[in-house]
């Protein structure tokens, strides 16, 4: 059994000309809102072995405040090119490269592509995801790549507004 989380960025400053996007960093809000989700999850134990992010500043940052929440190092985060501005079939992708020996990792990226990606996942129609929204799939899938093809289940839905 394999589990995945997806992970939405973290609320991020607003688009400013002078900043390419890839560079906007996170807000207050966002630290916040990232430190009280991943408190949840860690206080439920449900924390991956991976964190698979992609390398806009707002998604790796938030990728670090969950790293910080779970005691894990900054080694443990992997900075992944082609999940920013990318397609679903690109999460399918990273997810099938992620080795046999983790049975949990969490994606770090953007909308709309991540909320996409668990549509496709659960094959059934789900809201958007928050900034700082995690869903927590787990799949009956031996292999990294065989998760898309098995049966998959939506074990946590979880965004800030349900923390406030």
């Amino acid at each position: 059994m394999k589990t995945l989380f997806l992970l939405r960025h973290a609320k991020a400053a607003n688009e400013d000309p002078a900043t390419p996007d890839s560079r906007r960093p996170l807000t207050d809000q966002g630290f916040l809102d990232a430190r009280s989700v991943s408190e949840v999850l860690r206080q439920q134990n449900l924390i991956p072995e991976i964190i698979i992010s992609s390398d806009a500043v707002r998604a790796y940052t938030t990728a670090f405040v969950f790293a910080a929440t779970f005691e894990k190092l900054s080694g443990d985060i992997v900075l992944e090119n082609s999940l920013y501005e990318c397609e679903v079939k690109d999460y399918m992708k990273v997810l099938s490269t992620i080795s046999e020996n983790f049975s949990t990792c969490m994606i770090v990226g953007h909308n709309n592509t991540i909320s996409l990606a668990a549509i496709e996942l659960l094959k059934r129609n789900i809201e958007g995801m928050e900034t700082s929204g995690v869903r927590v799939i787990s799949s009956e899938a031996k292999t990294w790549s065989d998760f898309n093809s098995a049966n998959c289940k939506l074990i946590l839905d979880l965004s800030p507004s349900q923390l406030r």
